[in-house]
């Protein structure tokens, strides 16, 4: 059967196909439209007509749906993934014992293409309030020891963007914690990074990168201090680090970074001939968590000699940085008249990563007095972005220490 778009008789949007317990060689189906909003609500029944494709031994046995409620013939399996090769465009909801199975064979059974769009279907229902916070995290120690850098890359983010969005500050040393139990043992089973002229595979580079930012980032002591190493190596000598390597390294080294560092990036910056080498040094200055250090970068933005478009990026990084946002914010709207005017079409978006009403109305109140008017659109979605964040939070935070304390 040839995978299309689905035939919509009704609104327009992606079907969200909540599914059973199989019994007697079928499995229940119904189709609703998905909503990210979980305080939206379709006013009329929605009906797709589309090919729900089952991975079954392997291989895709498809089956047509085209009703609201219906009950499909699928050969019995130990796997049941209904949207096999990833081809479909619909959301897919399982009941708990449906998932967990699909946890436990979804490094073997599936293909990249296919845990990948688990993964976007589990953030996605979890947004909407269908799914925990849990089942993602659940999902994200399933996956840990994938071998595709894609795969791992959408893995990683997702439980970065649980840190940031829904987790409390003792929540999210909890999650570091977690993080590092999980994935230190993968990283290591790496092997050291190759010395001199060696090198590894492309997908082992990839691997070794994203895993050296997630501990990095998880406050993993052995990876601080190699971190530290490495970025001393290479400020020295450019040419001593892989480059994916350096980049993980100078970044997991500046978010944990002294003053000491931070000169030896400014000195840096200063005598290298190589453009590269000069904006990787100066937006390393970004990423300090030290307050003095922050100070530092938003004077040298305010008062110092640089392009404008790289202040504005600058800030920008800095708001949307949960580490640093508040300083930045306080910052920049106390020194407004001299931040750049062009800094201004990044900033109001940067600041829709704050998560409380009360920076919400500080936020839409300072733009509005300083030429941003109340129907500017940059201004509108950033509004929204912190009203989801407050939701989100709200709705999963809860949630969330439930599945911690189960977590040793």
């Amino acid at each position: 059967m040839v995978m299309r778009r689905p035939t919509i008789s009704g609104e327009p949007g992606v079907p969200l196909l909540s599914f059973t317990s199989d019994a007697n060689g079928t499995i229940g189906v119904k189709q609703t439209r998905f909503f990210s909003d979980p305080t939206t609500k379709s006013q009329a029944a929605q009906i797709w007509t589309l090919p729900v494709c089952f991975k079954i031994a392997g291989r895709p046995t498809c089956v047509l749906l085209d009703s609201a409620d219906q009950r499909l013939k699928v050969p019995a399996s130990k796997l049941l993934f209904a949207n096999a090769g990833a081809k479909g465009y619909y959301r897919s909801a399982y009941p708990r014992a449906i998932y967990k199975d699909i946890l436990a064979r979804a490094e073997t059974s599936l293909t990249p293409e296919e845990r990948i769009i688990l993964i976007g279907d589990q953030w996605a229902l979890m947004r909407s309030g269908a799914t925990s916070v849990g089942d993602i995290l659940n999902l994200v120690a399933a996956l840990r020891n994938d071998p595709n850098p894609i795969v791992l890359t959408k893995s990683l983010a997702t439980a970065g963007e649980i840190q940031n969005r829904i987790a409390t500050d003792d929540e999210r040393t909890m999650l570091r914690g977690w993080i590092r139990r999980q994935f230190t043992p993968v990283y290591r089973a790496l092997g050291p990074a190759p010395a001199g002229k060696d090198v590894e595979s492309q997908n082992k580079q990839q691997m070794r990168a994203l895993l050296f930012v997630a501990l990095g980032d998880a406050k993993d002591p052995a990876v601080l201090s190699e971190a530290r190493t490495l970025a001393n190596r290479y400020i020295a000598d450019q040419t001593s680090v892989s480059p994916s390597l350096a980049q993980s390294a100078l970044y997991v080294a500046s978010t944990n970074g002294d003053a000491e560092l931070y000169d030896k990036l400014l000195a840096l910056r200063a005598s290298s001939p190589v453009p590269d080498v000069q904006a990787t040094s100066l937006f390393l200055t970004t990423h300090f968590s030290d307050s003095r250090l922050i100070a530092r970068t938003l004077d040298s933005v305010a008062f110092g000699k640089m392009r404008n478009k790289d202040g504005a990026t600058m800030l920008a990084i800095l708001v949307r940085n949960r580490d640093t946002r508040e300083q930045a914010w306080s910052y920049i709207t106390r020194n407004w008249d001299r931040i750049q005017a062009s800094s201004r079409s990044r900033l109001v978006p940067a600041s829709g990563s704050f998560c409380s009403a009360e920076k919400r109305d500080e936020v839409l109140s300072f733009f509005n007095g300083h030429g941003v008017t109340p129907g500017d659109r940059s201004l509108t979605i950033a509004g929204e972005a912190i009203n989801s964040c407050i939701q989100l939070r709200d709705a999963q935070g809860p949630k969330l220490r439930e599945w911690l304390a189960t977590q040793n």
